[in-house]
């Protein structure tokens, strides 16, 4: 799902997506990107439902967002692993979401 004004940069949020290309196609340069992280540091988990960080870092390269926002973690994933494996692929911010955080879009 994306939310933006108009042409604006947005906000994209995936719920339960298997393949990091389905994500990218909908996200647009400059928006934040809140994405699962479920499959942990992984690059790919066979017959997953969720994007692990590496592919939600790959996501937000590919679309030219600015923001990384990793949710929905499993719980065999750290949080720290999981931002330094979307960093392989993703430059921008990449923060771990944790329960009550609060953001600026």
């Amino acid at each position: 799902m994306r939310v933006a004004l108009r042409d604006q940069p947005g906000l994209t949020y995936s719920g339960d997506v298997s393949h990091w290309e389905d994500l990218a196609a909908i996200a647009r340069p400059g928006d934040t990107l809140i994405c699962e992280a479920a499959g942990g540091a992984a690059q790919w988990r066979e017959d997953d439902t969720h994007v692990t960080a590496f592919g939600a870092g790959k996501a937000a390269a590919s679309s030219g967002a600015v923001k990384l926002l990793l949710t929905h973690f499993g719980a065999e994933v750290d949080p720290a692993e999981a931002v330094r494996a979307a960093a392989t692929e993703f430059a921008g911010e990449i923060l771990a979401v944790r329960e009550g955080d609060r953001f600026e879009i």
